[in-house]
C-alpha cells in the first residue's frame, strides 16, 4: 500500500507544522485527514487506534526537541499541577477508545463530529 503509506506521511508532516509552533493542534488534523483517508476507502484507515498509535510514535521525538528548546519557560508548579489531570484524562481517553475500536457507530459519530468541528474552525 504504498498510496497508503505516503498519504499517512504527507499527513503526518501537515499536522505536526502546527504543534512545532502553538505545541496542539496536530490532533485534530491528523485525525480529520484520517477520517477523510477513511472516507476513501483506504481500508487501514478505518482503524482509529492504529492512528493514535501512529501520531504517538511521531509526536515523541517532537515533545522531546520541544521540551528541551523550551525548558527556560517551564513553569514547574503549573507543570506539577497539571500532570495528574492530563494522565487521568489520558486514561480515560484510551479506554474509550479501545471501546470504540469496538463500536463502529461510535467511531463513525466520533469522526463525523471532528470533521464538523474542523469545518466549522475553518470557515
Amino acid at each position: 500500500d504504498a498510496d497508503f503509506v505516503a498519504a499517512v506521511s504527507g499527513l503526518t508532516m501537515v499536522s505536526m507544522i502546527p504543534y512545532a509552533f502553538t505545541g496542539f493542534g496536530e490532533n485534530i488534523v491528523f485525525q480529520t485527514g484520517w477520517q477523510m483517508l477513511s472516507l476513501l476507502s483506504f481500508d487501514a484507515a478505518a482503524d482509529l487506534v492504529q492512528a493514535v498509535v501512529i501520531l504517538g510514535i511521531v509526536k515523541f521525538p517532537m515533545d522531546i526537541a520541544q521540551a528541551v528548546y523550551l525548558r527556560r519557560n517551564l513553569d514547574v508548579r503549573f507543570a506539577a499541577i497539571m500532570v495528574l489531570p492530563l494522565c487521568a484524562g489520558t486514561l480515560v481517553g484510551v479506554e474509550l477508545l479501545i471501546f470504540a475500536r469496538k463500536a463502529a457507530w461510535l467511531k463513525q459519530i466520533l469522526g463525523g463530529l471532528m470533521i464538523f468541528v474542523f469545518f466549522f474552525q475553518v470557515f
